[in-house]
């Protein structure tokens, strides 16, 4: 059976009507759109114009705060002292053990997950809980390390890297000097 050659049969005129409003929905929809885009636009471009002027390199900032989701809501450009300031998470006021840590001279502090195998593992590396936490803050809890432990692991793992390195250029060069082939550092 070929479908090329069948007809179609007649649209009734209930089919008509509601082909007929769907198209007129869609043009009204369409027509809605274009036009909350062009007040969208409009919006865009007044913030633009009024934000002229302000710095926005070394960090300096202006910030726009906007809702363009919701008609009727009003955009608005808000500008203060404390955009102009770059945050920092290492600022006290950030940090929620800010005070627990009392010896920073003396110890490296870090956030550590609480579960049992996490604190286990760092507890072996070094790291002990700072004493006088009743709860964690969220599923982190505070730990300590000496700092003469961390710069001596530290020390460790930067010798360990510089040696996989060597190693791998030296199997490299051995390899090729196997197969008869020059290396670009020959």
């Amino acid at each position: 059976m070929q479908s090329g050659n069948r007809k179609r049969k007649p649209l009734t005129d209930a089919q008509k009507a509601a082909i007929a409003k769907a198209r007129e929905t869609n043009r009204l929809r369409k027509e809605a759109n274009e036009q909350r885009m062009t007040e969208l636009e409009a919006e865009v471009a007044a913030l633009r114009e009024h934000a002229k002027g302000f710095p926005v390199d070394g960090g300096h900032a202006y910030q726009v705060i906007s809702d363009l989701s919701q008609p009727g809501k009003e955009p608005s450009l808000k500008i203060g002292e404390d955009l102009y300031q770059t945050p920092s998470l290492n600022d006290a006021s950030m940090d929620p053990w800010e005070h627990l840590k009392t010896d920073p001279d003396k110890y490296y502090y870090r956030g550590l997950n609480v579960r049992a195998v996490n604190l286990d593992r760092k507890k072996l590396l070094g790291y002990e809980v700072v004493p006088g936490q009743e709860n964690p803050y969220g599923d982190l809890i505070l730990a300590r390390m000496p700092v003469e432990k961390r710069e001596q692991r530290e020390a460790q793992k930067k010798a360990r890297c510089e040696q996989m390195t060597r190693s791998t250029t030296e199997s490299f060069h051995q390899e090729a000097a196997k197969q008869g082939v020059k290396t670009f550092e020959e």
